[in-house]
């Protein structure tokens, strides 16, 4: 019957462009709001009133997991979108999960490396600076490594679409 049917979102006449816009929106949308929620979390339980404000604005100066969301898109886009068959759950996670994974590892250690000498203040300031610029840093390189993939899938889908013959947008 008719009402049974589930609805699917690649039977419509849309372009690859846009379906790629729509799976990158969707996947931001999902991290911000996780983001939102963490972010809150460490503001008013894991730290003091003292620097409640200074950590939600360094933890919104680095956007991690919107731009995890972002590199995982790409290799949604190209399983779901280009229907590539290499494209694994490994393969799709894998650029997210090293980029956060040493984005925290040089943050805590170089927390470590601050608390385990004498903490006077121009150590503690050499410390917070050099998480400063291993943070701008990791995050630096994930953007520009996005924006190069990103490129790269725009033209493929815009290809995808001109073999298609689908009106074309410019969502991503």
């Amino acid at each position: 019957s008719k009402g049974s049917e589930k609805p699917d979102f690649f039977r419509h006449n849309i372009s690859a462009q846009s379906r790629g816009g729509t799976i990158l929106l969707a996947m931001l949308s999902v991290a911000l709001g996780f983001s939102c929620c963490e972010n809150l979390v460490y503001v008013f339980f894991y730290s003091g009133s003292a620097n409640g404000w200074s950590v939600l604005v360094a933890r919104t100066f680095f956007p991690v997991h919107p731009i995890c969301a972002a590199l995982q898109s790409i290799g949604v886009i190209k399983r779901d979108v280009e229907k590539a068959r290499r494209s694994q759950l490994g393969a799709i996670l894998l650029p997210a999960v090293l980029f956060h994974g040493f984005y925290d590892f040089f943050i805590v250690w170089i927390d470590y490396l601050a608390t385990r000498r004498n903490n006077d203040g121009n150590e503690l300031i050499a410390a917070t600076a050099s998480s400063f610029f291993v943070s701008v840093l990791c995050m630096a390189l994930a953007v520009a490594y996005y924006g190069m993939e990103a490129r790269k899938q725009r033209r493929r889908l815009i290809n995808l679409d001109q073999q298609t013959a689908v009106d074309h947008s410019r969502l991503i």
